[in-house]
């Protein structure tokens, strides 16, 4: 798994100036002439100084140093935040459904559960084994493997400043999930030693899990709901919870937990309400400090739920396609009617049965209530655009990365979020993944640029562009994205660089080196505030064994938007703090029939010089 690690170069470090000149290239589309100038006077003022080359220096004995010299400021942006991980940060998918028939012939929940679980387990053995074979493009070029291992017994712990990531080591003993089910937590044994248990020795506990939870006439108190709060307010919470020994007991049981499965007592009928329930769903019967949570609701529909600061949507992708490809194969080979509820086998099920002291009554009030108010202050809709798909535009020779991101363009252009910037394009972040080098996770492709502008205004106006003239434009743009999506992933990004940079000034700060008083006036110029607000928050994040990708804004006046592309179709799933959400998908809707209808007109000849 990990012997191409030693193939894979450090992550790169920039010039000063080539970041600046391309940071100036991108915000100026989102700026009035007025504010340009005074962004350009602030660059330069930095570019100039001393500061910028001390600084620089700082990261290049960084570099030196350390296996990625961003690594402990990546580390920081996620561990520090205060806000609630839930929809904020972590991110959901929605499995494929089997074929036709089959859920509905043989996907009783726990079957479907425990085939998941045991396709999950084979994985994580192996990761545990390092047989896992290395991931290589199809140029040659090794990806780093280092996150894999992460995602398995991992466990985020708030902090009153600062969170903390638990990874037991691989080559321990975790033998247990964690399984919840009407917001009861219980411990489910589902490896011995390095032998899996069989699937329908597995189904046959998960089973037991749902009789036992679902006896009581009650439900207990919601101690998942924490996991939803503010990271500060879980950190107070949780001291309280863990004061009764037994308590603390169960935590470190949970923590130890290979991962957790959520048998959800909702059965979601539309695209919408699945994505809704993997990103989110009932937060008493989650835990979403887990790093991966496996969900599989009354009616079979499945997904997984996971915690973003150990690893990136393209680890857990591979994880969620391996698992959701063999669970489904497997499914279809039951015979009709036959379920996974046969064995006579049993496993060891440890409930996890909290005790409630007096003083945990009104914080578990308040975190029901908190998370009831913040998950309804979201809202996700999603789009099946099934007139053409990946096959479509590779015929047509045009990206289809590219062609998400225009129709993401035009539809915000078009949509009444967009009179918040004084040109009507907004910062928009797309993730770049950067596994080809050493610990590398992803950097920010800046999306808007004079090609897609030129491209959405065209589209846009009632003036005179002719459709000919359309599909040219809508061709260079397209172009353009790729060459950005190029650059970025060559090591010349300018958001990377630049968070470097202000995490450095900071650190120098807190070490007496400078001022906070002469901080740089670049790093608190309106024009770079502006440019890392991603009002369009967006990431491509497909497989055949997936249907949706689902996350939140990042931004209370954005979009989160997490798209698909598959052979004939491409699937979006947007989440915002109802910005007019359906407006937006069926402006994405509109902008895709409009860009399959050019894509049809004949390519103008152009002359070459």
């Amino acid at each position: 798994m990990l012997s191409r690690q030693k193939d894979l170069p450090k992550f790169p470090l920039p010039e000063i100036k080539a970041t600046c000149e391309r940071f100036l290239a991108s915000v100026k589309l989102l700026q009035t002439p007025e504010q340009q100038a005074a962004t350009t006077t602030a660059v330069s003022a930095f570019c100039d100084s001393p500061v910028s080359s001390e600084l620089q220096q700082m990261l290049v004995a960084q570099r030196e140093r350390l296996p990625n010299w961003l690594e402990p400021f990546w580390d920081d942006m996620y561990l520090e935040d205060p806000e609630p991980v839930c929809i904020n940060s972590n991110y959901g998918f929605v499995f494929a459904d089997p074929p036709a028939g089959v859920l509905k012939r043989n996907g009783s929940q726990t079957t479907r559960a425990a085939l998941l679980v045991h396709s999950a387990l084979e994985y994580y053995l192996k990761i545990r084994s390092e047989t896992l074979d290395p991931i290589v493009e199809p140029n040659g070029t090794p990806l780093c493997m280092s996150e894999f291992p992460r995602m398995f017994c991992s466990n985020r712990t708030p902090g009153a400043s600062r969170d903390r990531v638990g990874r037991p080591p691989l080559s321990g003993n975790a033998e247990y999930i964690l399984v919840l089910r009407n917001h009861r937590f219980y411990a489910v044994r589902v490896l011995v030693g390095q032998e899996i248990l069989e699937p329908d020795v597995i189904c046959h506990a998960l089973n037991n899990v749902v009789r036992m939870a679902d006896e009581f006439l009650r439900l207990p108190p919601p101690v998942g709901t924490f996991t939803a709060l503010p990271r500060p307010h879980w950190a107070m919470a949780r001291s309280l919870l863990l004061a009764p020994p037994a308590n603390r007991t169960y935590m470190d049981t949970l923590e130890e937990t290979l991962f957790a499965v959520c048998l959800d007592t909702c059965a979601p009928e539309t695209d919408t309400e699945a994505a809704e329930t993997m990103l989110a769903g009932d937060p008493a019967n989650r835990w979403f400090d887990k790093g991966i949570q496996l969900i599989v609701c009354a009616n079979g529909r499945a997904g997984m739920n996971c915690e973003h600061a150990g690893f990136d949507g393209a680890v857990s992708l591979r994880l969620a396609s391996f698992i959701n490809e063999r669970a489904n194969a497997a499914l279809e080979k039951l015979p009709a009617a036959v379920y996974l509820n046969v064995s006579t086998m049993s496993t060891s099920i440890l409930p996890l049965e909290w005790e409630m002291t007096p003083d945990l009554l009104n914080p578990l009030r308040y975190s029901e209530l908190q998370a009831a108010n913040f998950f309804s202050s979201n809202e996700t809709c999603t789009l099946s655009f099934e007139s053409f798909g990946r096959k479509f535009l590779s015929a047509q020779k045009i990206g289809a990365d590219a062609v998400c991101q225009l129709a993401i363009q035009l539809a915000h252009f078009r949509h009444p979020n967009s009179a918040q910037s004084a040109t009507g394009f907004v910062s928009c972040y797309e993730s770049a993944s950067m596994k080809h080098y050493l610990h590398g996770r992803t950097e920010t492709l800046r999306v808007v640029c004079d090609p897609v502008v030129q491209w959405v205004r065209a589209m846009s106006a009632d003036g005179p562009s002719s459709t000919s003239e359309r599909a040219r434009l809508l061709r260079l743009a397209a172009a353009a994205h790729s060459q950005l999506a190029t650059r970025c992933k060559t090591g010349s990004g300018v958001d990377r660089h630049i968070f470097g940079l202000r995490k450095m000034w900071a650190k120098a700060v807190r070490e007496g080196l400078y001022s906070a008083a002469n901080a740089p006036a670049l790093f608190s110029d309106p024009g770079l505030t502006n440019y890392f607000t991603n009002v369009l928050s967006t990431s491509n994040c497909g497989s055949g064994q997936l249907k949706y990708f689902v996350f939140g804004p990042v931004t209370p006046t954005g979009f989160g938007i997490g798209y698909m592309v598959h052979d004939d179709a491409i699937r979006f799933a947007v989440c915002s703090k109802f910005r007019e959400t359906p407006l937006l998908i069926e402006n994405l809707r509109q902008a895709l029939v409009e860009i399959g209808a050019l894509l049809s007109e004949p390519t103008p000849l152009t002359s070459k010089l």
